[in-house]
């Protein structure tokens, strides 16, 4: 299955990052990441012999030159960015050009000390961006009307069915309330009315209205809030984005320029993670 595009929510611990969205695929020997914040993107691909190197160059407590302990490093790896409970993800800046270093930090039992992996991403052309978002959501808008244009037939189709049942009661002389134990008891009237009489009480069985089935898609979202707000409102799911109305372009730029090397995370928070990660420096 591809990977699906979630909302960094780390990320969010700092009001001066602007929402970002991550995915990644996470194999036996390797591993890919893309982060993007819907104007950038940068990525990370890391096979086999990059990735023991850098599990020396941080001294981890797992080495992963034999399978078994790769695997085990990689499922680590794979829990930080899954955002596990008692992990943690941490974005920042350490002054590389065109490079953002995202520090996942997993407990291991003890008296092993915390796995603290630095995912070291480069910003990547705009091609990147078109490939690995626009062009899937574009192909998954594609799928969705698709769908709806499906459903709307097979509804269609149910209606006329629903039609003929209620015309046969009527037909019949069948009382409704006996049908429906909820509908008030009736035998008369036209074959609208009928149907009209039943959606009352049971509103599944009233005819289909399409027009009022399109007016109720998502209203115009208000962007004078912030962009942190609007992105809480964004649908992901395994395919990729569902919906996204509108980001304010203001509050993005050069924003990764401020990070430093602490990243974004709340003042509480900062002394215990540097603190870790400097015994892996």
């Amino acid at each position: 299955m591809a990977p699906s595009w979630k909302l960094l929510r780390q990320s969010l611990a700092d009001v001066a990052v602007p929402p970002l969205l991550i995915k990644y695929e996470v194999g036996a020997s390797n591993y890919k990441l893309w982060l993007t914040d819907l104007t950038h993107i940068w990525a990370e691909t890391l096979a086999q012999r990059p990735l023991v190197q850098r599990a020396w160059e941080i001294d981890s407590e797992i080495d992963p030159i034999e399978i078994d302990q790769r695997e085990r490093l990689l499922r680590h790896i794979k829990d930080a960015l899954d955002e596990v409970k008692g992990t943690k993800l941490v974005l920042s800046n350490e002054n590389v050009s065109n490079r953002l270093t995202l520090k996942g930090k997993c407990p291991l039992p003890k008296p092993l000390k915390p796995l603290i992996w630095p995912f070291r991403l480069l910003l990547e052309p705009q091609s990147t961006l078109t490939n690995e978002l626009i062009l899937p959501l574009m192909a998954q808008q594609l799928a969705m009307c698709n769908q709806v244009s499906l459903l709307l037939a097979t509804i269609k189709d149910k209606d006329h069915v629903i039609g003929k049942l209620t015309d046969k009661i009527q037909s019949e002389g069948v009382d409704l309330g006996k049908v429906f134990p909820s509908v008030a008891s009736s035998k008369h009237g036209s074959k609208a009315k009928v149907r009209e009489h039943l959606a009352k009480s049971v509103p599944g069985l009233g005819v289909f209205n399409k027009d009022h089935f399109e007016s109720q898609g998502p209203q115009e979202l208000d962007v004078s809030g912030s962009t942190v707000d609007l992105l809480s409102q964004l649908s992901v799911n395994a395919n990729g984005l569902t919906s996204f109305n509108m980001i304010q372009q203001s509050t993005l730029g050069a924003w990764w320029e401020d990070l430093g090397a602490e990243g974004a995370l709340e003042a509480d928070e900062k002394q215990d993670f540097s603190g870790s990660f400097s015994q892996h420096s």
